[in-house]
């Protein structure tokens, strides 16, 4: 993570893409939050890739051929 602070022009971008990549893993974007659902930290990374893919994950299948 640092590695890439320090290497990624732009590391929100960089990190919201992670975190797609991921979540189109393991099935959805809720799976990456089931541990911690309600939890401020939790809503704020469903914030990040929701925005990314869709508040209904509708874009979330053209992140799974990535590597994460």
């Amino acid at each position: 993570m640092v590695t890439a602070s320090e290497a990624e022009g732009d590391f929100a971008g960089w990190l919201a893409d992670v975190l797609c990549q991921v979540a189109a893993r393991r099935g959805s974007t809720a799976a990456l939050v089931s541990g911690r659902s309600g939890s401020w930290e939790a809503g704020l990374v469903l914030q990040l890739v929701q925005g990314t893919v869709g508040p209904a994950d509708e874009y979330l299948d053209s992140y799974g051929d990535g590597a994460s």
